[in-house]
């Protein structure tokens, strides 16, 4: 999956990292208890389009390197919002 013109992409980045920690939880929550149809649905709109569960699941791993989404084990939260 290329990310050449969203998460690479520095404006585009700065502009929707809030909007993306509003997608994922605020608290660390287990993985068995997201809706991925909903969190890959919102992300989509956002411009994150991604098309396998493959593409879904590089997707969540550039997430968490960019240290938007944070991963312990099985859970996940977004990282705390930039003002």
């Amino acid at each position: 999956m290329d990310f050449k013109d969203t998460l690479d992409n520095d404006a585009w980045l700065l502009e929707n990292e809030n909007k993306i920690k509003d997608i994922l939880p605020e608290t660390f929550t287990h993985m068995r208890n997201l809706n991925p149809v909903k969190i890959g649905y919102q992300l989509k709109v956002l411009g994150l389009d991604w098309r396998s569960d493959k593409d879904f699941g590089s997707m969540m791993v550039q997430l968490e390197k960019r240290k938007i989404l944070v991963r312990e084990d099985h859970l996940i939260k977004g990282s705390l919002k930039r003002r």
